[in-house]
């Protein structure tokens, strides 16, 4: 059922491919094109977001539950879906971010039942 799920949000126009990573970075369930560089970015995907729930929580902001990196290649997103799941996700460069925004905020609903 995850694998659906996955497989629903990564055939938005504008996603390239998307994850389900353990705490660690380790790939459970992966979909799109060209996923093999998911291993890479996955590896980083979760610190990234625990670098960031650090500095928003000093700065009194309350935890971070998603991290956006914008390149020009593409854009990341990776977004906890439980205490040690997370959802990595690469977009196309041009995509349109609010939109995909939008699916991935549905996607990560229906994650987290699942999980």
């Amino acid at each position: 059922m995850r694998q659906q799920v996955l497989e629903e949000f990564a055939a938005a126009e504008g996603v390239v491919w998307a994850g389900i990573l353990s705490g660690e970075g380790f790939i459970h369930e992966a979909v799109g094109a060209d996923s093999s560089n998911l291993e890479g970015a996955g590896s980083l995907a979760p610190a990234m977001l625990d670098a960031s729930d650090a500095l928003s929580s000093a700065s009194e902001r309350g935890a971070t539950t998603r991290v956006t990196a914008l390149a020009t290649a593409g854009t990341l997103v990776c977004e906890r879906l439980a205490p040690d799941w997370h959802l990595l996700a690469r977009l196309e460069s041009g995509a349109n971010l609010g939109l995909l925004r939008i699916a991935l905020s549905g996607c990560c609903e229906r994650l987290r039942e699942l999980l």
